[in-house]
């Protein structure tokens, strides 16, 4: 088992206060626990994966084990070869070396997953077979009817009732296209210029101004 040994020269478990701003070079971080000797009284920093076994106080050389209440902390070593000890809470938080005044942030040892990477929309698809169409009710069983504008005063025949009408002057101008799918896509005039996604498929169309 290690342990590692606390030169109080070259550790700290508290932050310093005001100095230079930087970005500090930190390395050979470490997650362990720091907790007292039973014997001697000092603070002993161990690994997490020691559990419950037996070690050798490295001052006073009692045998005890790693007790239960134990502080988790995070420790690593600053640019200027001192070695840093904060509570595992400060993860994440900034700090200023107490040593060379190099300011940086405390290390996470359980850093956040990557973020999904969301699916790119679907590529606007030009629209075919395009025409600019009118959209009213007919006159006698109200069934929805759409003609070409170019109709626009002539008389016109309910496919359901059969009735002859002409196309009236409030009619909606309407724009219609065949999706990649094969359905037939309809949005109002207002729309054009904007994107219009294909209730059927997904496909995005940008309609036509």
């Amino acid at each position: 088992m290690t342990v590692s040994k606390k030169d109080s020269s070259k550790e700290t478990d508290h932050y310093g206060l005001g100095g230079k701003s930087a970005n500090a070079h930190i390395s050979n971080i470490n997650s362990s626990f720091l907790f007292k000797c039973n014997g001697c009284g000092k603070d002993i920093s161990s690994k997490r994966n020691l559990g419950k076994r037996e070690f050798a106080c490295p001052f006073c050389s009692q045998v005890q084990a790693v007790p239960e209440l134990r502080k988790p902390i995070i420790s690593w070593e600053c640019s200027c070869k001192h070695r840093i000890l904060v509570d595992e809470d400060r993860s994440g938080k900034s700090y200023i070396c107490p040593f060379c005044k190099v300011e940086g942030t405390v290390p996470s040892m359980n850093p956040e997953p990557a973020k999904p990477v969301p699916a790119p929309e679907p590529a606007c698809v030009v629209p075919k077979n395009l025409s600019y169409d009118y959209e009213y009710n007919c006159i006698k069983c109200g069934k929805r009817l759409v003609s070409e504008r170019k109709l626009a005063g002539s008389d016109v025949e309910c496919p359901g009732c059969r009735q002859s009408q002409k196309i009236p002057s409030n009619a909606r101008q309407i724009i219609t296209w065949n999706c990649v799918c094969g359905k037939l896509n309809m949005v109002g005039e207002e729309q054009k210029g904007k994107s219009y996604s294909c209730p059927f498929c997904g496909n995005k169309a940008m309609v036509p101004s």
